[in-house]
């Protein structure tokens, strides 16, 4: 009896001295926060960013600093989104593993979306006397309101929405007009902002409006979506004169091309940054000179008919330009002017800007 009380005792004594089993601790290395900042291309901090990621986790803000985190994150492969108004959706794809450290750092730049200018409708003399053969005859045109863009496309904008620069000056940086841009380039970008940005894309092939999925066909326009589009020829030279404030400039925006436009004589042989000329009579910039605007018109010949929102002829082999280039001699800079291109073909003269139905 003495010795089962002493193995007892003996048993609680060890336990006392050797202390309670280890407890074992299980760490979930497949939880993540990713984390960073977002900032527009000035490198300012911007608030208020919505922050999400697909597959789903949370969706947060980002502070005055522009700081975010999102937090309880498994290990995976998601895409990263940031939106704010005014300002070209981002998206990146981040892939968080076991071992990666346990926050995942994603800094994101957001480019500011095209402003535009409201351009009140009215009636307007087409055409010129005064300049070549084919600006004649001169015709009456009526247009709707609309919105154009202050300044062409820039390379910063284009390539936030496309993934890529295509210009052949990119060194002038992304404030400078995109270039070497085709007319289905220009269309591409039209649909895929507008998809971006929620609204109806005014282009479509077969009724299809992705160009993600486009493959060969007739480009049709819906000139009442509420997407983004090129200017019709009419609505380009309408808005380059001044629209119903137009003081009858033979340049968009004064009668001294040095003024208003980047031409052969005065750009070094290169494009400049948008907008550091004088804007025209509606605060619109650059519509004479920097790069020729791809409009949406087949390219013919004038007739003297009085027309109401006209979009051209319904066929052609070459597509409308305006406004001339930094390789274009000042004369050809005049509001009036006209030139074509193959819309398959691009040059580091041709770039375009944006159009918006009321």
């Amino acid at each position: 009896m003495r010795n089962y009380i002493f193995l007892i005792c003996l048993s609680v004594f060890s336990l006392l001295f050797m202390g309670c089993p280890e407890k074992t601790v299980f760490v979930d290395l497949n939880v993540y926060s990713i984390s960073g900042t977002v900032s527009n291309s000035s490198s300012a901090a911007l608030s208020g960013v919505k922050v999400y990621t697909s597959p789903a986790t949370n969706t947060v803000y980002t502070d005055a600093s522009g700081n975010y985190s999102i937090t309880s994150i498994a290990a995976g492969t998601y895409t990263v989104y940031a939106e704010l108004t005014g300002y070209v959706n981002y998206s990146a794809s981040v892939t968080v593993t076991q071992s990666q450290a346990f926050t995942q750092n994603i800094s994101m730049t957001l480019v500011a979306l095209p402003v535009f200018v409201f351009v009140q409708g009215g009636t307007y003399t087409m055409g010129s006397s005064s300049g070549d053969s084919d600006e004649l005859p001169l015709h009456s045109v009526a247009l709707s309101s609309y919105y154009i863009t202050k300044t062409e496309v820039t390379q910063g904008q284009y390539k936030a929405v496309m993934g890529t620069n295509p210009s052949n000056f990119s060194s002038v940086g992304d404030n400078a007009p995109v270039e070497k841009v085709t007319w289905y380039d220009c269309i591409s970008y039209c649909n895929k902002l507008s998809i971006q940005q929620g609204k109806t894309p005014c282009y479509s092939i077969s009724g299809n409006t992705n160009p993600s999925s486009w493959t060969s066909g007739t480009i049709v326009c819906d000139f009442t979506a509420k997407g983004y589009r090129l200017a019709t020829e009419a609505e380009w030279e309408y808005a380059s004169i001044g629209g119903n404030k137009s003081a009858g400039n033979t340049y968009s925006g004064g009668i001294t091309v040095d003024d208003v436009a980047w031409h052969t004589n005065n750009s070094g042989g290169t494009t400049h940054m948008v907008g550091t000329k004088i804007a025209n009579e509606l605060g619109i910039n650059d519509m004479s000179g920097n790069v020729w605007e791809w409009c949406w018109d087949w390219y013919s010949s004038y007739t003297s008919s009085t027309q109401t929102n006209p979009t051209g002829a319904s066929s052609g082999s070459s597509r409308v330009l305006r406004g001339g280039s930094w390789n274009s001699y000042g004369s050809v800079c005049r509001s009036s002017n006209r030139n074509y291109g193959n819309p398959v073909n691009w040059y580091s003269e041709l770039g375009f800007r944006l159009v918006q139905g009321q």
